[in-house]
């Protein structure tokens, strides 16, 4: 049996985290609180979603502060996730001639960008070491993308 792969767009904001899940194609959308308990409804919700957790890539905006807790949470669980600079985000919606803009849609945008990304380079962040600081704890690990850097400057 062929493992099924899976991505997962969050929209994250301060009260609640927009979800996407991208799976052949096609979007199931959630809402939950951007919470504890919010975090344990997304990982009941994903497993769920018959996609093995080693299938799963999450994405998400590095915007404010508010994407770290989850972030953690899930890459604590297991799950793989990247952070991605928002004006990526922003500019791959300009190529899609996207003109509505809402917190589902944009989940919508964040998983279609990861499965356009994976599919050609390899770059995803990680969690670092328990103990630093959750911001500096996120670093790059990006492989095939020339001039890519974390910062979203150009690098050599």
């Amino acid at each position: 049996m062929e493992t099924v792969r899976a991505i997962v767009g969050i929209d994250v904001s301060k009260k609640k985290l927009d979800i996407a899940l991208l799976v052949n194609g096609k979007i199931k959308a959630k809402v939950v609180d951007n919470s504890t308990d919010g975090y344990e409804l997304l990982l009941m919700w994903l497993s769920k979603s018959k996609v093995e957790k080693d299938a799963l890539h999450v994405c998400m905006e590095a915007t404010g502060i508010y994407y770290e807790p989850v972030a953690l949470a899930l890459h604590d669980a297991g799950v793989a996730v990247s952070v991605v600079n928002p004006a990526c985000i922003k500019g791959f919606g300009h190529s899609e001639n996207i003109r509505n803009k809402n917190d589902t849609a944009d989940a919508g945008l964040i998983a279609r960008y990861c499965a356009l990304l994976r599919r050609h380079a390899a770059c995803t962040l990680v969690a670092a070491t328990a103990g630093t600081a959750p911001a500096a704890g996120l670093v790059a690990a990006s492989t095939s993308i020339k001039g890519y850097s974390p910062t979203g400057r150009k690098s050599a």
